[in-house]
């Protein structure tokens, strides 16, 4: 009983950190640095937790960041869920395999690697741009 004790703690601060934050995670804000230095601006070129309604039309996914002209979703998968909830990479390969049917590009970047490998991140994020940019 006392490790649920001492998840919902963990996850309660961690809530309260996202709130504080206007609704960022640490890597969020990093990889938003991130695009804003390949060039792009923020609500011009991407968007932050844009709502797309779902597949059953019952409610809405909320995409971490999304850029409309390239039709490209970018997740960032934390470790808090991946580790912690059972099912979500589950989910996660729904939801990707429902966007790409809409014709929408997927990436999924490890927050970790945000943190560890932001060149690695940017030179990833630089191709992938490019490269649809080139095919619009």
């Amino acid at each position: 009983m006392k490790q649920r004790r001492n998840f919902k703690e963990f996850a309660s601060r961690i809530a309260s950190e996202y709130q504080k934050r206007g609704k960022w995670t640490n890597q969020e804000l990093k990889l938003k640095e991130t695009l804003e230095e390949i060039g792009l601006t923020y609500k011009r070129d991407f968007l932050h937790n844009y709502k797309l309604q779902n597949q059953d039309q019952t409610g809405y996914y909320s995409l971490d960041f999304f850029l409309p002209c390239m039709k490209l979703v970018i997740e960032v998968d934390g470790s808090i869920w991946h580790e912690y909830f059972n099912g979500v990479s589950e989910k996660d390969q729904k939801r990707d395999k429902w966007l790409k049917k809409l014709g929408f590009h997927v990436l999924r970047i490890p927050s970790e690697k945000i943190d560890k490998k932001p060149h690695e991140v940017k030179d990833t994020l630089e191709k992938m741009i490019r490269g649809l940019v080139k095919h619009s």
